[in-house]
């Protein structure tokens, strides 16, 4: 017989109340509730808090830009909790037009407006920006009012928590026809800048692959556009302009200077059947010396089309030297507060005339230098080749205050080697005007005049380019030495000499 459980609770189930269940349900909800309410709150604070941030980027933003040249005003800025909304005009001194950017800002820190966009994402951000700029004349010149036909560039701004961000821009492609049958058409540009939170380092990419214009042919007799104006000829086969970049690595460094690495290429450009240009190239790098600056600037050509000759590389390479940064910040400062006083243009010139002369006087007083440290042409009668120096000394002279001192202050050397071939379309014209004078005056035998054949007057005219040098205003200074031709000239103290003889300017030169 079994032994009686003395506490049966403690051995047997208990079966749970049903509304046990529902009620620990009921808490989960109220918490999950709760959580998503505080969740809830804390984006709305956030994106509002992220909105203020935003605000002061903006105004961060407008602030470095107004130091330079240009008149930035914001128009309007109307904030709201996840969102705002603003417009910036940009004015340039003596520029005919305007730049109007309209700015849709979504708060971070996830900027909900822009997610179908595809902006953004769920990585958190101070701001994303839509901006979308426009142009249009400032005045009623009807020639500028196309302006505001075109079509605007719109760019996505994207602002990281820390305030650095990124700009990507695109520009659409364009075809636009031209007054008088002409036409434009523009193949469109993107590219992209990234900036540090001071708006002190940039990086730039941009590209366009290329912008075309066809004139229409001109009319028999001239002809006149609608303005009453002589009407442009047309070039046979447009212009066109064949990939363009643009790279750039800056700072701002010593003096409020932007240092750095730029890098401008352009593939091509053609002017009609005839010119042709290829493989241009233009790079500038700046670089603190102390509390100088020195630029190394090249310029390249892979190739020059002209007609049925073809000519290149071409290289000209070029050092600018101990440039006073602080003395270059000044005249800025000083520049941009003649342009924002919005003066007359001729009061405007003659301030800005005397700030530059200002300018020249505190730049040599560090002696700054410009060389030419290498110029290479490459022709098909041969190579050009040359360097120069120029020195502007003001150490022991105050030629801000006296600038005619300027005249013996600056010394400079220059070198110029060319070969016979440039100089032969110069020169044979005059060398073959005395070869038929000699036959016309009988100086010049049967026998003679029967052996001069093309190659003979060849050998001829290469053999007489030296003793026509005098006879050309272009190559009288020319030297002839071991088959090529050479220019050497120099400046002190405001003396020329050219092959180390004096250079006179005959007055007849000067109207």
């Amino acid at each position: 017989m079994p032994t009686p459980n003395p506490n049966p609770a403690a051995g047997a189930r208990i079966p749970p109340r049903a509304d046990n269940g529902k009620a620990r349900l009921k808490k989960i909800g109220v918490v999950l509730g709760g959580v998503m309410v505080l969740a809830l709150a804390a984006l709305a604070g956030a994106a509002f808090w992220f909105g203020l941030e935003a605000e002061k980027t903006y105004q961060h933003m407008i602030e470095r830009f107004s130091t330079g040249g240009a008149q930035v005003t914001t128009t309007r800025y109307e904030r709201g909790w996840l969102a705002s909304r603003a417009e910036t005009v940009v004015r340039f001194p003596g520029v005919p037009f305007e730049i109007t950017a309209a700015h849709d800002i979504s708060h971070g820190p996830i900027p909900f407006a822009r997610l179908p966009d595809g902006v953004g994402g769920l990585r958190p951000v101070q701001a994303a920006v839509k901006t979308r700029f426009s142009l249009a004349a400032k005045g009623q010149d009807e020639r500028l009012k196309f302006l505001s036909s075109l079509p605007p560039l719109d760019a996505d701004i994207t602002v990281d928590l820390d305030g650095a961000g990124r700009i990507r821009t695109e520009l659409p492609p364009l075809t636009k026809p031209a007054a008088g049958g002409g036409r434009l058409e523009w193949r469109g540009l993107n590219g992209e800048i990234t900036f540090d939170r001071e708006w002190k380092r940039f990086k730039t990419e941009i590209h366009a692959p290329g912008l075309s214009f066809s004139a229409p042919p001109p009319a028999a007799g001239g002809g006149q556009d609608p303005g009453g104006r002589p009407a442009v000829r047309g070039i046979p086969g447009g212009v066109t302009f064949e990939q363009l970049a643009v790279r750039a690595d800056l700072h701002e460094g010593v003096g409020g200077y932007l240092l750095g690495e730029t890098t401008v290429t352009l593939d091509s450009i053609s002017a009609g059947p005839l010119l042709r240009l290829q493989g241009l190239q233009f790079s500038s790098v700046a670089r603190a010396a102390g509390n100088d600056i020195n630029l190394e600037l090249t310029y390249r050509l892979d190739a020059l089309g002209l007609a049925d000759q073809r000519h290149g590389p071409a290289l000209l390479a070029v050092e600018v030297r101990r440039l006073d940064a602080a003395a270059i910040g000044k005249f800025e400062k000083e520049m941009n507060a003649i342009y924002r006083q919005g003066l007359p243009e001729e009061q405007a010139s003659l301030m800005l005339m005397g700030k530059m002369l200002g300018l020249v006087g505190e730049l040599s007083k560090k002696v700054p230098e410009l060389e030419v440290t290498k110029l290479s042409v490459k022709t098909a009668m041969g190579e050009i080749t040359g360097k120069a120096k120029i020195v502007l000394d003001g150490s022991k002279a105050d030629i801000g205050e006296n600038p005619m001192l300027v005249l013996t202050a600056v010394s400079g050397d220059m070198e110029l080697i060319m070969p016979a071939g440039v100089l032969k379309p110069l020169l044979a014209p005059l060398i073959m005007q005395d070869i038929q004078a000699y036959r016309q005056g009988g100086r010049l035998t049967a026998e003679e005049i029967g052996r001069l054949d093309p190659e003979t007057l060849a050998r001829v005219v290469d053999q007489a380019l030296p003793l026509y040098l005098s006879r050309h205003d272009l190559t009288k200074y020319l030297i002839h030495d071991n088959g090529q031709y050479r220019i050497v000239a120099t400046l002190r103290q405001g003396q020329i000499l050219v092959n180390n003889q004096p250079w006179r300017v005959r007055p007849a030169q000067f109207p």
